[in-house]
């Protein structure tokens, strides 16, 4: 039935704006109404607990102060008694014990709401003197007594179900020596009962004593539950009476509190209801002025729409927004007439208006189709222009190598054709003296070792010369052919190198290569050749500019059987970050008509992710100095068809 009702409220509120907007505002105000109440209930009931919390503080704060206070005069007591030099002085004195110190004791009492017992005994745990006749001493074998008489200062610990023993030394002064003890054996019976007169009616109170917990005797806490959360309070007492662990713990019994909570639910539900029925009947009200207007705009715009015809109007009964929505709304029917009336003129013009794109799409076709064939012809010129740049840069690389090691090799050449004419002068003045018949032993031992020492020379010079020839040979037969085979990267390092010292020798720079033996490549040493002498150029052309002692580290090693990492360094003066993702766009430069051709770069991004079918990364970030470049090469290369273009060769 249930079930019933609500569908057919639901087909109701389906087919009436007034319905719908009676539900939504009712809705919306109940759940305002709601909320605003339950934030004002858990106000409430937080203030009311808080009250409550307030209260148990304070109370527990009460009996505290009074445990405290109580604790303390004990304390002061027992400890006044043990640095009494007349109590000292008689434990030592055997014949004045029983003359002094059981009158003395018997004067004494346990301060404040303590009841007990108070003992004398000696070193050994005897008791002397008590301060009552006919008591019985059973606590010679207590662990506290043993403790203070070994040499403890004060001990502590509970006695039998209602009391606690506290134990002092009494040390003689002259000697230092423990002679006794002044012994109490408290009873806290009636400290606890004093402290529970001093909280209200229906709060409970334990002290907690180590693992004993003590009730306080209050009416209605024999077998009560919390009615609220217990506030737990540590006793400050005296450091003597530490090793209890004492603290104190409260909480409410009574049902005021629950009482007044079903109060404020009660009240605050009444409230709720009330404000809930109240919202309902006047959203309904609201909702039939709002609605009726918007039912003639929708009757005008049915008839629009049935008849097809633009004439009709709806009527305007007042200035609000209402009103001003059906006057909008004639509007928008009278624009939509005129509009009606240019959208036919608009037909026929539209119809001449594409005969005459039709055509002007036709010749476009022909004029792109012819523009495109000129584009790729002049592409194609600009990549034949770019590759025999790149040739001619491969090429000027190499051309310096040669004036390099040309210049290297005048050195020792020269010093072989002055050695040789020295002997050649030599040898003739020898000639002359053996046919004179004037030979004598010095003479043939001095030319014997001028003879040695010009052999010495020719051999060091030509052993030279013929290394840095045998270098370039091998550089140059790479660096001009693509030729594949397995090398070692440390022996062609070295030789690419041995041939660009001449480049350095120039300057004060420094080149350190730090290459392990033993890292074979199956691959083209000529392009990875190139890409070094590239890198060192590029060094000392820009990053080595205004620095007169730079220095360039080579180094290498394998991540794994099949890969190397082969990082290039300089401390130079670095890349702008504004160039660092430039710096392998061919033509660019940063020294344009000062040598700077701008496919240096350019062609070592080619050689090491084409031929050599690696990985090149550039960083040059703060606060690392200069430029550092970081090759990923296979030790075998891939595949590739390379094949240099002939420098002779020039595009008509």
């Amino acid at each position: 039935m249930t079930g019933g009702i609500f569908a057919r409220w639901g087909r109701r509120a389906s087919q009436s704006l007034a319905l719908r907007m009676a539900l939504v505002m009712g809705g919306v105000a109940t759940a305002t109404a709601a909320f605003l109440a339950g934030l004002s209930f858990v106000v409430a009931q937080r203030l009311i607990t808080e009250n409550e919390r307030i209260s148990l503080n304070f109370q527990a704060e009460v009996v505290a102060r009074q445990l405290e206070l109580e604790s303390r005069a004990l304390d002061r007591m027992l400890k006044t008694m043990a640095s009494n030099a007349f109590i000292s002085n008689a434990l030592v004195d055997s014949l004045g014990r029983d003359q002094y110190l059981i009158p003395y004791l018997r004067d004494q009492e346990i301060p404040g709401t303590w009841r007990g017992e108070l003992w004398l005994v000696d070193f050994e745990g005897h008791p002397i003197a008590a301060n009552a006749p006919g008591l019985s001493f059973k606590h010679r074998g207590s662990p506290a007594l043993r403790a203070v008489l070994a040499g403890s200062r004060f001990e502590i610990e509970l006695a039998g179900d209602d009391s606690l023993l506290l134990a002092v030394p009494v040390v003689f002064p002259p000697t230092g020596s423990i002679e006794g003890a002044v012994v109490a054996i408290a009873g806290y019976g009636r400290l606890i009962e004093g402290a529970a007169m001093l909280v209200a009616h229906g709060t409970c109170l334990s002290v907690h004593l180590g693992e004993r917990q003590i009730a306080l005797p209050s009416s209605g806490c024999a077998d009560a539950q919390p009615k609220s959360p217990a506030v737990s309070r540590p006793l400050a007492l005296p450091s003597s009476f530490r090793p209890l662990d004492a603290h104190l713990r409260v909480y409410d019994s009574s049902e005021a509190a629950s009482m007044a909570a079903r109060n404020l639910t009660f009240g605050y539900l009444l409230v709720v209801g009330t404000v809930i029925a109240l919202v309902l009947l006047v959203s309904h009200r609201m909702s039939g002025h709002i609605v009726r207007p918007l039912t003639r705009l929708k009757d005008t715009a049915n008839n629009i729409l049935r008849s097809d015809r633009l004439d009709f109007r709806a009527p305007v009964s007042s200035a609000d927004e209402i009103g001003q929505l059906a006057s909008t709304f004639n509007q928008m029917v009278e624009r939509l007439q005129r509009a009606q009336a240019t959208l036919i003129t608009d037909i026929d013009q539209r119809k001449r208006v594409e005969a005459e794109l039709q055509r002007y799409r036709k010749h476009l076709e022909e004029m792109v189709a012819e523009r495109t064939q000129q584009v790729q012809q002049i592409n194609g010129e600009l990549r034949q222009a770019m590759n025999h740049l790149v040739q001619a840069e491969k090429l000027a690389a190499l051309g310096n190598l040669v004036a390099g090691v040309a210049h290297e090799l005048s050195t020792p050449l020269g010093n072989t054709r002055i050695v040789v004419g020295l002997l050649a002068d030599q040898l003739r003045d020898f000639a002359t003296t053996v046919e004179a018949g004037n030979l004598r032993r010095s003479q043939v031992e001095a030319f014997l070792n001028n003879t040695r020492e010009a052999t010495a020379l020719l051999e060091r010079n030509s052993a030279r010369a013929a290394e840095m020839i045998g270098h370039f040979k091998q550089v140059a037969v790479d660096q001009s052919s693509a030729r594949r085979r397995t090398f070692d990267l440390r022996e062609t390092t070295l030789e690419i190198l041995t041939a660009l010292r001449p480049m350095l020798k120039r300057s004060a720079h420094r080149l350190e290569p730090d290459i392990p033996a033993a890292l074979c490549f199956d691959s083209y040493p000529g392009p990875l050749e190139q890409v070094l002498t590239n890198l060192v150029h590029n060094s000392l052309t820009h990053a080595f500019s205004g620095i007169v002692e730079g220095e360039i580290h080579i180094s290498a090693r394998a991540v794994d059987p099949m890969h190397i990492v082969l990082t290039y360094t300089d401390n130079g003066v670095g890349i702008p970050a504004g160039h660092i993702q430039r710096v392998f766009d061919p033509f660019f430069t940063t020294r344009i008509g000062q040598g700077g051709s701008g496919l240096g770069l350019y062609i070592v991004y080619n050689l090491v992710t084409g031929v050599l079918g690696g990985t090149i990364a550039v960083d040059s970030s703060p606060p690392m100095p200069g430029t550092r470049f970081t090759l990923h090469l296979p030790t075998t290369a891939p595949e590739f068809p390379y094949q240099p273009e002939e420098t002779g060769k020039r595009s008509d």
